[in-house]
């Protein structure tokens, strides 16, 4: 009875172990997101295994899970180590460069050509994946140079009337260096477009007429003074001998050369 009660007591023990067990692997599974490596998977390395799992006697188990059931080899709680640089097998030559064997990574896009990201470290194993893989080059066009395609023509479009323009900015009364530069058959004037067969611009001119006295010819001697037939007195004339301008007695006559003069 004493025997019965001890294998009965340690059968309820064992129960109660494997199912924390099988809970634990339970819980692994579901949070294994890399397909064939999740816990109970084959295993080589470390490295062949998803997330945290560790490889243990050829399989992939959760590194703090404890006790050895159903063939399931038994382990102490260890602490993760950072996963050793693999040795590569294939695709040794790399071409981006810092994102080659054992180099950083976050993301299976941050490692060149065939290599993936485990364990932060890019490496050379063959895994299944639906990422979508980028060049193994990363040269790009030396020139990113488009043509400009340019009127072959410098021809302008001539105006059905004077008062039609086709070329705006060009028309009548816009400004201009040659003939060129106006529509049609305006032409530059004054720097301006014009019509050519239109009147050019008509100049006012104001004429002042000022009333001089009348010119002193050298002729024979006449009576000299206020009655005399010049109208003017001694030495107020135009061409009156003179010594200063105060000599001629008119604000528009000076006295040049002893002469008054303009």
């Amino acid at each position: 009875m004493r025997t019965a009660s001890i294998l009965a007591g340690l059968s309820v023990v064992l129960q109660l172990v494997a199912g924390q067990i099988l809970a634990k692997d339970l819980a692994d599974r579901q949070a294994c997101s890399w397909e064939g490596h999740c816990a109970g998977a084959a295993c080589d390395t470390e490295n062949d295994c998803d997330g945290d799992l560790t490889c243990r006697a050829g399989r992939c188990a959760s590194a703090t899970t404890g006790g050895g059931i159903g063939g399931r080899p038994g382990r102490t709680t260890t602490t993760r180590r950072p996963a050793p640089t693999p040795t590569p097998t294939r695709g040794a030559a790399c071409s981006w460069e810092g994102h080659c064997l054992g180099d950083e990574c976050e993301t299976e896009n941050d490692c060149d050509g065939d290599l993936t990201c485990r364990a932060g470290r890019c490496a050379n194993i063959a895994a299944p994946s639906t990422t979508i893989r980028r060049p193994t080059t990363t040269r790009r066009p030396t020139s990113t140079r488009r043509p400009t395609i340019r009127p072959t023509t410098t021809a302008r479009p001539t105006p059905t009337s004077p008062a039609t323009c086709e070329w705006e900015g060009h028309c009548l009364g816009a400004t201009c260096a040659v003939d060129e530069d106006c529509d049609g058959d305006l032409a530059c004037r004054s720097g301006r477009c014009a019509n050519p067969t239109a009147g050019g611009p008509t100049t006012v001119v104001t004429l002042t007429t000022i009333t001089l006295p009348p010119v002193v010819t050298d002729g024979p001697d006449e009576p000299e003074g206020p009655g005399s037939p010049g109208g003017c007195g001694t030495d107020l004339c135009l061409g009156a001998s003179c010594t200063t301008d105060a000599d001629c007695g008119h604000e528009l006559l000076i006295c040049k050369n002893g002469r008054c003069g303009l």
